[in-house]
């Protein structure tokens, strides 16, 4: 519709009076062209061609807010519950942009709550089953969520190829085979910190199919991988996957605190949304909506690509400053976020020190791992060299990712501190007269100067 058409439309308005606008014009036709934009994502529930103005997201939010019913404006309600959506600070109400009663009903997620309207808008268990099959990941909060759920985990470690820690298909299938209907899920992992390799999740669903086996993957930060997507949806097609789980802030580049559960079938999600303890908080499911919204879908897949193409030149970086210090960077073809450089050159004693070094030169994010005999002790279980998710030993690496939002400039300085570092730390640890080497003793020339620009 043109301008001159939309104007003529407006209540009220004459032909005669069309120039300058009136004040009362000018209101309806904002208040129109608003209103037209957020009915149209309402009803069409897609994410806009083109991304929307922050200005537009404060309009968004106002108007879920409304129907809320605490911010109605033609009466004062009347709280007589044990919540009411009361909040006693401005600053914090503000910053929930007024939408305080959370998401469905307690106990079940998809409930529409009566009170809160507009943040509802946003958003079989084995009766024989004692244990989860958990291929080892050494993060934490995987292992706690079995026993937390009630269920005792059977650990399967990963396998050696070359570089590479690999799924140990062999071994989940003899358990699934012997304990059958004592297995609740078999939990799989699509993205990890080199040198273990994502698991091969088509193998494990095939042997969840042929033995009805429910098949879940932690997927934390495998959205931002096209490869890691492709595998998720052959393995759907070639066996199981009920559910597969990532993390919010590591995907969509919004504050921690969210994941997105999805499935290949609705009442797999509706299992999950039944069986919650209570209400949501709406800011996970809010960030996630504005960011969609700034970003629009022609804005949306443009991190994605990219992050394709600075893990590759972050490889090529890394090789070249591996070589060049007489490392060598660990070949996991199957992981494309994260990378594992060794670390013979210097002592396993002041490896950790030199995680330090890097932390303190502000390079965040990248973890030194030694290697060692201890156990830790994780809900009961014990583990031998947690971090490595593997008992075997090595001799130490340094692990750098490249996951969605990192920049040229930031991959830049990474090298140029990481260099600097390496080459202060090694001449420090020379003048202590402490050897720099691995197991062989060997000394190697550092040539400060090497080309970082060789990518």
């Amino acid at each position: 519709m043109s301008f001159e058409k939309l104007l003529m439309s407006l209540p009220g308005h004459t032909e005669c009076a069309c120039l300058p606008l009136c004040v009362d014009c000018q209101n309806r036709l904002v208040s129109k062209s608003s209103n037209k934009l957020l009915n149209s994502l309402w009803e069409r529930k897609q994410i806009p061609e083109e991304g929307w103005t922050e200005h537009t997201l404060d309009l968004f939010l106002s108007w879920l807010s409304s129907h809320d019913t605490n911010n109605r404006v033609d009466m004062i309600p009347v709280g007589a519950g044990e919540r009411e959506g009361r909040v006693l600070t401005p600053l914090v109400q503000r910053l929930h942009s007024n939408l305080t009663h959370g998401i469905g009903r307690s106990g079940n997620l998809l409930e529409i709550q009566p009170k809160a309207l507009g943040s509802s808008m946003l958003a079989r268990r084995r009766p024989k089953a004692k244990y989860v099959v958990w291929l080892r990941i050494d993060q934490k909060s995987s292992l706690k969520s079995i026993y937390h759920a009630g269920f005792e985990p059977i650990i399967v470690e990963p396998t050696r190829d070359r570089d590479a820690l690999i799924t140990d298909v062999e071994s989940v299938n003899r358990i699934v085979e012997q304990r059958g209907e004592e297995i609740l899920c078999v939990m799989t992992t699509t993205s990890c910190f080199a040198p273990r390799s994502p698991d091969n999740i088509e193998a494990i669903s095939a042997i969840c199919a042929a033995h009805d086996v429910p098949h879940l993957v932690n997927n934390a930060y495998g959205l931002q991988s096209e490869e890691t997507i492709r595998k998720i949806a052959a393995a759907h097609e070639c066996g199981r996957v009920d559910a597969f789980v990532q993390s919010l802030d590591k995907n969509f580049q919004v504050p921690v605190g969210g994941a997105l559960i999805a499935a290949f079938k609705q009442n797999h999600i509706q299992s999950i949304a039944q069986a919650y303890p209570g209400r949501a908080s709406s800011v996970p499911s809010r960030d996630l909506v504005l960011t969609l919204l700034y970003q629009g879908q022609a804005a949306f897949l443009e991190p994605f690509g990219k992050q394709k193409q600075m893990f590759l030149k972050m490889r090529r970086k890394l090789n070249s400053f591996a070589e060049n210090i007489g490392e060598c960077v660990y070949d996991v073809p199957e992981n494309e976020i994260s990378l594992a450089m060794t670390l013979s050159t210097i002592p396993p004693a002041k490896q950790t020190l030199f995680g330090s070094v890097l932390f303190a030169r502000g390079i965040t994010g990248a973890r030194v791992v030694t290697s060692t005999q201890s156990k830790t002790t994780i809900e009961g279980c014990e583990f031998v060299n947690f971090g490595s998710h593997s008992a075997e030993q090595h001799g130490g690496y340094l692990n750098i990712a490249c996951s969605i939002g990192m920049t040229e400039h930031e991959l830049e300085e990474l090298f140029t501190r990481l260099t600097s570092s390496y080459a202060k730390f090694v001449r420090q640890l020379a003048k202590g007269g402490e050897e720099r080497g691995g197991s062989s003793g060997r000394r190697l020339p550092i040539n400060e100067s090497f080309d970082m620009e060789n990518d």
